[in-house]
């Protein structure tokens, strides 16, 4: 929902309307990595 209503606003740069990285998206990505290696997918723990 975040991204389209900043695609809807007038009078910001096309980067403002079209960029997906969002605090949303930055929380989605932190979830997934860390139940990546709660899952034991991560072999080397680097």
């Amino acid at each position: 929902m975040q991204r389209a209503v900043s695609q809807q606003l007038e009078g910001i740069p096309k980067f403002q309307k079209y960029v997906s990285f969002s605090a949303y998206t930055e929380g989605w990505g932190s979830y997934f990595e860390e139940l990546a290696e709660d899952m034991g997918f991560y072999q080397d723990p680097f």
